[in-house]
């Protein structure tokens, strides 16, 4: 069995020459400073696992990425937008010339709202890294 020493100075594993960081204990085994992979290879242990670090969103992925932050204030300001028209027209007496416009108006509402939910649901799920997000892009963009 092999001692854990206190790390006083930088050590370097006496089996792979590799530099022992600060964040790693060096262990000593039959006289050697060994790091501790090398450590659990020769106590009959299998090598650490590093852990996999999800990609960075960079490079042409910043473009989609600026596109999910902005599609839902661009839906919303659009939508605010329309209100504004819509309000002119109750203002001036011209909405009671097209019948059925304020069902209209709170259909589009709905539907705005139904949008902003998806395009937020489908960031969220874009910054996560989902699997799905490529086809929910694609279903996004067509609507």
């Amino acid at each position: 069995m092999g001692l854990i020493m206190p790390q006083t100075a930088v050590e370097i594993c006496q089996s792979c020459r590799r530099e022992i960081g600060p964040n790693e204990t060096p262990c000593l085994s039959n006289g050697k400073v060994l790091c501790a992979a090398c450590w659990s290879i020769a106590n009959g242990a299998p090598p650490p696992v590093p852990i996999p670090t999800s990609p960075k969103i960079d490079g042409w992925l910043l473009l989609p990425a600026l596109g999910m932050i902005l599609g839902p204030l661009v839906t919303l300001s659009s939508y605010g937008e329309l209100s504004m028209v819509v309000e002119q027209f109750r203002e001036s007496g011209r909405l009671s010339q097209f019948p059925g416009a304020e069902l209209l108006a709170v259909f589009v509402l709905v539907v705005t709202v139904l949008l902003v939910i998806v395009q937020v649901y489908a960031a969220v799920a874009f910054f996560k890294k989902r699997r799905s997000v490529p086809k929910m892009m694609v279903n996004l963009y067509v609507v």
